[in-house]
């Protein structure tokens, strides 16, 4: 497993505790089936492979249809990718009260103001 990934699912698992909804956007998101199995409805992890405009519409989906607001929008893996931090801005421009979150391996934990 990753750094990012590693750091990306203790953030998610330490929201989940707080009973935030959780969107997580990952290159990877095999590291999250725990988490959707221990905590179900409360964590979305949509993969974004490419982050391109299908792999977004994807992902916009798949959360909208689990979630109707969502807490916390975390970007895993996202580096300085200017497509994934698209991605993080759409589902803000979805959700404007979420807070977005960035892990990476250069910045662990940092997070945006939404």
């Amino acid at each position: 497993m990753s750094e990012d990934n590693i750091g990306g699912r203790a953030l998610a698992e330490a929201l989940l505790e707080e009973s935030q909804e959780v969107a997580v956007l990952s290159r990877d998101v095999e590291p999250f089936a725990l988490l959707v199995n221990s905590y179900a409805d409360s964590i979305v992890p949509a993969e974004l492979r490419h982050a391109d405009l299908l792999d977004l519409a994807e992902a916009l989906t798949g959360i909208e249809q689990s979630f109707p607001t969502v807490d916390v929008v975390a970007l895993v893996g996202a580096d300085d990718d200017e497509r994934m931090h698209a991605a993080g801005d759409l589902l803000l421009a979805r959700w404007p009260e979420a807070e977005l979150v960035i892990v990476s391996a250069a910045r662990p934990l940092a997070a945006v103001p939404a």
